[in-house]
């Protein structure tokens, strides 16, 4: 799969439920799942969590992390011959 097929948006915060909204589009259409990595390094170094959204066709994702800090989403495709590389970068959001 070819990571050109996904494309990004820019997170979003909901200030009130200290929740961080994803969104992306892939165009390819063959994915069977949606790898999503949560890190507190905009290098994804530490404090990285994995989340699996098991649903094709599905491209948003809401995350509440519990903590105040910054956070950094990035996310690839996976289909039978495997993941997209490298990951695209999601963006970042900041929970207060």
């Amino acid at each position: 799969m070819d990571h050109t097929d996904l494309l990004a948006a820019s997170p979003y915060h909901v200030p009130a439920a200290k929740t961080v909204g994803l969104m992306w589009s892939d165009t390819a259409g063959d994915q069977t799942v949606f790898e999503i990595e949560r890190s507190t390094m905009s290098d994804f170094s530490q404090g990285v969590v994995t989340f699996y959204v098991p649903t094709p066709n599905v491209f948003e994702f809401f995350d509440a992390p519990g903590l105040s800090g910054p956070y950094f989403y990035e996310v690839c495709a996976i289909n039978s011959g495997g993941s997209s590389t490298p990951w695209i970068y999601l963006g970042s959001a900041t929970i207060s």
